[in-house]
Parts: C-alpha cells; sequence; structure tokens
C-alpha cells in the first residue's frame, strides 16, 4: 500500500446468531472504530498495527494483523559523506536515510522515487528493478556514482549494476560504473534492460567490463526494450577470449528499444584469442551492435575502437534505423565491414546521419554498401554523385573542429541545411547540444541539418532607413 492511500478492514461474524458483540478496531493501538468495517487513510509511511476486538460482555477475542505503508519517497546518503549516519526503515526523509541502496530498494514499490545524494555508492550485488521504481540522483551523474568493490580478478565478485525490468521504472541521473561479468551468454555489465523495458535517463555508463569464452552483448548496456535517453556510455569494454565466437557492443547492444540524445564514446571491443585473431569478424560494433529492432535518435557514436570489426555502429540481424545521428573517427583492425556503419545482417536505414572519419584496417570505411541511407554525409567517394537518395559526400571542413572533437556543422557546410524535415519529432525538439533542431522555416518547413548536431542559427538582419 502506498503512502497517502486509504484502505478498508471489514469484519465477518462466523456466528450471526450469537449474542451481540461490541467491536473495537485500533490503529497503532489507538482506537480507531467500532462498526463491522474500518476505513483509515495512512499518511505515515511504515508497518502499522491493525487490531480488532469483539466483546459479548465477557470474552474478548481480537485479530490482529500488520500493513506495511510504501514511502512514496525514499532518500539514500552516502556513508562516506555522512559517517554515523542513524538508518530508520523505511527511510523517507533525509534524516532517516540509509546508506544501503539495496535496503532502499526493499521498502520501494511501484510509485516510490528513491533520491540518492552525493557521493559514491559501493554495492555488493545486482540491483534489479523489477517493479515501477523511480531512482534518481538528485545532483546528477557528476555527483553520484554507484559502483561495484573489487577489480577483475577471480576472487572478485562479478554482477551488473543495474538489471531494470519494469515499463515503469526510471534510473537517472547516476554515474554507473565497475560493473564486471564473465559468464557465457552475459547481457550488459552495467545495465541490463530486459524484455518488459524501462528508461535509464541522463547516466554516465562507463568502465564495465565484460571477459567470456562464449556469446558477450553490450558492456555498458544491453538493452531488449525501453529507453536510453540523453546518456554519456563511454570507456566501457568487451572483449572474448576464444576463436570463433562473438562479442556484441563495447558500448550498447540493442536486441529492441530506442537510443536518444545519447553520447556513445571511447568503447572497446576486443578479441583476445589464443593464437591472436586479428583478422576476425565476429566481434562487430565496438560503439553500438543491433541484434534485434533497435533506434538511434539524436546519437554520437564516435572514437570507439574494434580489434576485430565493425568500430562505430554493427547491424548482425534485426533492423537498426538511425536518424540525425554523427558517427565519426571510429576505427576497426578488420578491413571489412565498414567501420561507420556496418551490416553484416539484418538491414540498416539511415536518415539525415553524418559519417566520417572511420576507418577499417588502413583505410576510410564509411558505410556497408546494403545500408539504406537518405539524406547522409559521409567522406569523399563514398556515395554516387547526383544519388536520388540526397545523399552527400564531403571532408572534415564540414565541422566546426573536426580534429578537436567539435562535430557541429558549419554554416556554410554541406552539412547545414541538407536534411530530410520530420514534423512528427522535430518541432519543438533540441540536437544533442541543447539547441533547438528547428530554428527555422522556409514555407512553413523546417530546415533541418546532418546530424546530431545544428550548426548556430544567425537570424537575418533587418535594417529600417526612416526618413
Amino acid at each position: 500500500m502506498l503512502q497517502g492511500s486509504t484502505a478498508t478492514f471489514t469484519a465477518s461474524l462466523v456466528n450471526p446468531l450469537a449474542k451481540e458483540l461490541t467491536l473495537s478496531w485500533f490503529v497503532d493501538d489507538v482506537l480507531s472504530g467500532s462498526d463491522l468495517s474500518l476505513t483509515s487513510t495512512f499518511s505515515v509511511p511504515g508497518h502499522h498495527a491493525i487490531r480488532l476486538e469483539a466483546s459479548d460482555g465477557v470474552d474478548i477475542e481480537s485479530a490482529d494483523y500488520t500493513v506495511y505503508v510504501v514511502p512514496t519517497d525514499i532518500y539514500v546518503v552516502s556513508g562516506d559523506e555522512h559517517p554515523g549516519q542513524v538508518c530508520t526503515f523505511p527511510y523517507w526523509t533525509w534524516e532517516r536515510a540509509t546508506t544501503n541502496l539495496a535496503d532502499a530498494l526493499a521498502a520501494a514499490d511501484t510509485g516510490t522515487t528513491i533520491h540518492v545524494s552525493n557521493g559514491l555508492f559501493r554495492v555488493t550485488a545486482e540491483l534489479a528493478i523489477e517493479k515501477g521504481i523511480a531512482i534518481e540522483g538528485v545532483n546528477g551523474a557528476a555527483s553520484t556514482t554507484v559502483c561495484r568493490i573489487g577489480g577483475r580478478r577471480l576472487s572478485d565478485t562479478k554482477h551488473r549494476i543495474f538489471n531494470i525490468n519494469h515499463p515503469q521504472a526510471v534510473v537517472s541521473g547516476l554515474s554507473i560504473a565497475n560493473g564486471y561479468l564473465n559468464d557465457q551468454q552475459a547481457r550488459g555489465a552495467g545495465v541490463r534492460i530486459g524484455g518488459l523495458g524501462g528508461t535509464l535517463r541522463n547516466c554516465i555508463v562507463s568502465n564495465n567490463y565484460m571477459y567470456a569464452n562464449m556469446y558477450t552483448y553490450g558492456a555498458g548496456i544491453h538493452m531488449s526494450a525501453g529507453l536510453v535517453d540523453g546518456c554519456l556510455v563511454t570507456v566501457n569494454t568487451n572483449a572474448t577470449q576464444v576463436n570463433d565466437t562473438t562479442a556484441y557492443g563495447g558500448g550498447i547492444c540493442i536486441a529492441g528499444g530506442v537510443v536518444q540524445n545519447t553520447s556513445i564514446i571511447g568503447n572497446c571491443l576486443f578479441e583476445n584469442c589464443n593464437p591472436p585473431k586479428p583478422t576476425s569478424a565476429l566481434a562487430p560494433g565496438a560503439g553500438v551492435a543491433v541484434s534485434g529492432q533497435g533506434v538511434l535518435l539524436n546519437c554520437l557514436v564516435a572514437d570507439n575502437y574494434s580489434e576485430a570489426a565493425a568500430g562505430g555502429v554493427a547491424v548482425v540481424s534485426g533492423h537498426a534505423y538511425l536518424t540525425n545521428c554523427t558517427v565519426v573517427a571510429n576505427r576497426a583492425v578488420t578491413a571489412a565491414p565498414a567501420s561507420g556503419l556496418s551490416v553484416s545482417g539484418g538491414t540498416l536505414t539511415a536518415v539525415n546521419t553524418a559519417v566520417f572519419g572511420n576507418v577499417s584496417g588502413t583505410a576510410t570505411n564509411e558505410v556497408t554498401a546494403t545500408a539504406q541511407c537518405m539524406h547522409c554525409l559521409a567522406s569523399d567517394g563514398t556515395f554516387a554523385a547526383g544519388n536520388e537518395n540526397g545523399n552527400l559526400n564531403g571532408n572534415a571542413s564540414v565541422f566546426a573542429d573536426f580534429d578537436a572533437g567539435d562535430y557541429t556543422p558549419v554554416r556554410a557546410g554541406t552539412l547545414h541545411d541538407a536534411g530530410i524535415y520530420d514534423p512528427s519529432w522535430m518541432d519543438g525538439a533540441a540536437d544533442l547540444a541543447g539547441n533547438p533542431r528547428i530554428d527555422h522555416y522556409r514555407r512553413g518547413i523546417g530546415l533541418v541539418d546532418i546530424g546530431a548536431y545544428e550548426a548556430p542559427y544567425i537570424p537575418t538582419a533587418t535594417i529600417m532607413f526612416i526618413r
């Protein structure tokens, strides 16, 4: 029962022909009613004692019941920041806060928000969220970190950080780090979002690690459904140790769901085989691997590295749909397939997406030929001149400062105003930097740039002459 809820308790007479009874209802030892039914609203969370007494004037019989009232808000503080904290169940104020995230989850239920203060929170087991619970870092991911204790030795405890599997579950404003899995068929060392979905929002998912001798999927995040929104997924590593096995996704592996407004940067995919097998194509997608139905919207996939194949986005089965993404500076050791947008199975559609500076082997290799691209830009020579899908070729000068990692389009370049306008999501939306996605219209049509960023808008000046 959630805090603020109203409950009704009803007594049943076993023998209605018995002599007249006097009923007395007590809530926490306070006389609260004398009818067959008692209705009470519980505004204070915690355990409450309900007692019914029945008297025939001579004897008294009683029945006891305990009701747990779930807090609408639970608070968690860092034990490092608050030594000597007195934790009072069910932790419904900052003064009564727990220092243990697992205890907070155990006290919560659908409708609860768990507020987590600044600091480092060490966990010794996976945090599973299978109810409609929200966990939020109150001051954002830069201030609040949840991490596994230990390193990568065989004796260390191995577990992911969060396992989200409820459509109303939300984890936001946290840095999620040091998850480690070495199981066969492992999924998501940092975060796993299961088939029932859930949301990961405004989080940093970093330094999570997978190492196994069989299939591994998404060192940072694995998702079967749900939403990843406004996150940074960085410096996660997926490694497989046996020849002819597969590792999918250094940063994210998408079996289903949507990733939007997210940067996937600097993740690694290794095939640590013995003997080495650097030409294997069985470890694709250092940034993102898609193995089902996946959508990437307004995302940056940059500077990811695969010791095998496909440094940027790889589709191994199913279908990937990218719109207004920037896929740049990814690298793979294997010459084929492409290191920007790679298709080794399934299909890929990219719209308004910039794919540039991705290297496979020793050569630039942006897009697999089977990828369906519309109004995309890639390195010179990628697309046929005058192609009917509006695709463009370009060089580094179309970005504000490619070498420094500033992938904002320049206003005079071919990325600017070259995309397809989609009013179903663009009106009122922001680009990856938070600037308006559509900042001006022409004859009612929004003008949109290619890629995850919009060039700064400079309004046309109006000069008035007054005589």
